[in-house]
């Protein structure tokens, strides 16, 4: 088995390499059997042996006899690359959780929102700097900052970026060329499918029925609320019509998609 091609095994790998880790001993099978249990991963004794002989041949744990195995450097690299790819996605995973937990009401201008944070590219943040613009083109503008000042801050942000950037290379290399891999034209007009949907379905909270939640509505807001609610929406079916053209197009000639 090519463990490190299979997610299910690599899985299983990575916690064993976990627990051997966090005990700083050697385990034996049925040790770690019971601590993968505790710890919401199930495998029988016979599936850990199996895994600790094929890891022993891979280099990441070594036999200590009948105290069990123990991890090895190379374990220790190995759980540190898992580390960095198990942060991919992450940050959009919480963004979701926040937002489930809001409890802002519009009517009553209260409640707990999810503030939305902008990033700029390492490349570009002297750009931003310099330029104190909000980012995303809402709210106030920010005021520019002298450029001595910026470079007092930037430099030492430049120099951390490409230390990590170094450290990310050393210990996850192939996930690191995988996530800077470009992507194809067809994965960004997928992206855009999903955008235009997302944004749909915030749209039609604005209608005054969705909006009732939120209090009842004052005289001449249903109008204005269904108005609106119309005239986003006729904008995001001409975006999805003009989308799905190019998929089409795209589909009669898949050369260029590539």
């Amino acid at each position: 088995m090519n463990w490190q091609q299979d997610p299910k095994a690599r899985k299983r790998v990575v916690c064993i390499l976990r627990v051997l880790q966090q005990a700083r001993k050697s385990l034996g099978a049925s040790r770690l059997a019971r601590d993968l249990e505790a710890l919401g991963t199930d495998m029988s004794q016979r599936t850990v042996r199996y895994y600790l002989a094929m890891m022993d041949s891979a280099g990441l744990t070594r036999s200590c006899g009948k105290r069990g195995r123990e991890i090895t450097p190379a374990g220790e690299q190995e759980l540190a690359k898992s580390f960095v790819a198990e942060k991919v996605g992450l940050v959009a995973a919480k963004v979701d959780e926040l937002a489930y937990q809001m409890t802002f009401q519009l009517r009553r201008a209260r409640g707990t929102i999810i503030l939305n944070i902008s990033t700029v590219p390492a490349g570009r943040m002297e750009e931003a700097a310099r330029e104190g613009r909000s980012p995303t083109g809402v709210g106030s503008p920010l005021a520019p900052i002298p450029a001595s000042e910026a470079e007092t801050i930037l430099a030492p942000v430049r120099t951390a970026v490409t230390r990590l950037r170094q450290l990310v290379e050393e210990l996850a290399p192939a996930e690191l060329s995988a996530l800077e891999r470009p992507q194809s034209p067809d994965n960004t007009r997928v992206w855009l499918s999903n955008l235009l949907e997302r944004v749909r379905v915030a749209v039609d909270d604005l209608r005054p029925r969705a909006m009732s939640r939120y209090g009842v509505c004052q005289p001449g807001e249903a109008a204005l609320l269904d108005r609106a609610h119309g005239e986003v929406l006729s904008l995001l079916h001409v975006a999805r019509s003009h989308l799905d053209a190019a998929i089409a197009d795209c589909a009669a000639s898949p050369g260029e998609g590539e």
